[in-house]
């Protein structure tokens, strides 16, 4: 399978006007730095941006006060830079300080987006070597979209905006999903609810697998679509299981063979199971 070229897909994931414009309003009124100070040089495209948010960034840090204006950047800089110029093209670019969230939201949403397109360029690249094995693949392409996710939702909120939103959101039923055992329910206040993040921390060989193959598979008789990614036992090895529990028998049965119904009854189960987990 031939390999895409995502470039004109990143490409199109680029804009230097609004980058230009942050940056403009920026020098033109300082006060609307400390409004999107939670960008990163690396939200920038165009490598020139980059340098110079990076340089209003620094001379922040080491001053709180200190004057972003362009001559000033300029002489951090160097003027060898040839930027010179370049800032004349940012004061054009300029809005009005008010826009500035609204500008570096976009930079970001942009830099996300680009993101996500180097990650599935990086994992068509993985996929397509085979000698990779495949779980270690999927694992990669896993952290890197939720360090993608996580980066994209650091943009700082007031402690008013935060009280407002969470007002908003009791408005709304939150889902909840029973993991078929009473006393884990009983726990976490009725079972797993969406949006939130649930650790289960045990000692090795504790049953931590065993425990998540059995909520997944009560989750699934539930009807509650869903991805279950071990990372030590295979499908089938897990399954068993789901099945000797369904079928009421051992899963030692599927190593010892000396049960002449079990294939029938697997089949049986098989046919009918509900189909709801990945």
């Amino acid at each position: 399978m031939e390999k895409p070229d995502l470039t004109q897909a990143r490409n199109a994931l680029v804009s230097a006007d609004i980058e230009c414009a942050l940056l403009g309003t920026i020098l033109t009124n300082n006060n609307a730095f400390d409004r999107v100070s939670w960008l990163s040089q690396d939200d920038f495209s165009a490598p020139e941006n980059q340098i110079i948010f990076e340089t209003m960034k620094a001379m922040r840090k080491e001053n709180s006060d200190a004057a972003l204006m362009a001559p000033v950047i300029i002489s951090r800089l160097g003027e060898e830079t040839g930027l010179t110029d370049y800032f004349i093209r940012l004061a054009g670019a300029s809005g009005p300080a008010i826009q500035a969230r609204d500008y570096a939201r976009q930079i970001r949403d942009l830099s996300t987006r680009r993101n996500l397109v180097a990650v599935v360029d990086d994992l068509l690249s993985q996929t397509s070597d085979r000698e990779k094995p495949i779980d270690e693949t999927t694992a990669h392409a896993v952290s890197a979209l939720q360090a993608i996710s996580a980066r994209s939702n650091r943009s700082a909120k007031t402690k008013r905006a935060v009280a407002a939103q969470i007002a908003n959101d009791l408005t709304n039923s939150l889902p909840c999903f029973s993991t078929g055992i009473d006393a884990l329910d009983a726990a976490t206040g009725g079972g797993l609810y969406a949006g939130k993040l649930y650790a289960v921390a045990a000692r090795m060989k504790a049953g931590k697998t065993i425990l998540m193959g059995t909520i997944s598979h009560n989750l699934n008789m539930a009807g509650v679509p869903h991805l279950f990614i071990p990372m030590e036992m295979g499908a089938s090895e897990i399954e068993q299981r789901n099945i000797a529990r369904e079928i009421k028998t051992n899963a030692i049965k599927f190593l010892t063979r000396d049960d002449d119904q079990l294939p029938g009854r697997v089949k049986n189960y098989a046919a009918n199971i509900p189909d709801n987990t990945i």
